[in-house]
This record gives structure tokens, sequence and C-alpha cells, in this order.
């Protein structure tokens, strides 16, 4: 059983490995290392057999790759708010209205997205561990949020 993990773990790392590589440019891989351990103790959290491992974090990729265009389609639609603002003199209430009515409609397919997603995983998951992977990214989420902080404090000194 442990060698049957131990390929998953090496078939979710291997990826997260090449994106690190790529990452590290970037933000040093620190953004990867975060991924890394939130895998790994995701996997301890919710004590799944090897293939049930295999399709969650397949669909946990796709459901991730969605939220991060749909995510950047929120950044977009921030900016082009932004830039509306500074040229408030020359806009109509009516294309605020659009871009707020945009926004909104971003926003809300973020949240059709994660309803959906979770939904999906009660045909791999039972409902206990989908209420554990909820609240393991919560606490997991705030940790690194904590981490974060502190540092950053400690640096400020």
């Amino acid at each position: 059983m442990k060698p049957l993990i131990y390929s998953a773990l090496i078939l979710f790392l291997l990826p997260a490995l090449v994106y690190a590589q790529m990452e590290h440019r970037r933000f040093g891989g620190a953004v990867a290392k975060i991924e890394e351990l939130e895998k790994l103790k995701l996997v301890e959290a919710l004590n799944l057999d090897e293939e049930t491992t295999l399709k969650f974090f397949s669909r946990r990729a796709e459901h991730r790759d969605r939220m991060k265009k749909l995510l950047q389609s929120s950044d977009d639609k921030l900016a082009d708010m932004e830039a509306a603002l500074k040229q408030s003199s020359q806009k109509k209430d009516e294309e605020f209205q659009k871009l707020l009515k945009e926004y909104l409609s971003i926003e809300e397919k973020i949240a059709q997205e994660r309803t959906q997603f979770l939904t999906s995983l009660s045909d791999i998951l039972p409902n206990e561990k989908i209420i554990t992977f909820i609240v393991f990214e919560k606490k997991f989420r705030e940790e690194v949020r904590e981490i974060l902080m502190r540092e950053r404090g400690k640096r400020r000194r």
C-alpha cells in the first residue's frame, strides 16, 4: 500500500516540481513549496486510497485552472473599474453600471465554480471527507497567512 501512495505522490509532485522551477524565477519557489506542502498535508488529512487520490487531485487541478482564469478576469475588471474612476468626469453612470454588472457577474461565476467543484466531489468522496477538505483549506490558508504576516513583521523591525 505504501509504494502505491508514494508513487501517487510522485505523480502529483513531478508536475509541481516542474512548475516550481518556473515559479522559482519569480517568487523564489515559495509558492510551489507551499503548494507541495498543502498537497502532502491534504493527502494525510483525507487519508485516501491511491485511485481516489488521483481522481481528487485531477479534479482539483481542473478546478484551480478554471478559478485562476476567473480570478484573472476579476482582476482585469477591477483594473477597468479603477481606470474608469480616474476618468470619472468623462464617464456616464450607464458605463459605471455596465462595469459593475460585469464585475458582479464574474464574482457570481467564481462562487458557482466553487459550489460546482465541491458538489462534484460527492461521487469520489463521502460528505465527511468533503467537509474535512473544506475545513483543511480554510485552516491551511489561515496558517500560511499568519506565517507570512509574522515574517513580514520580522523584516520590518
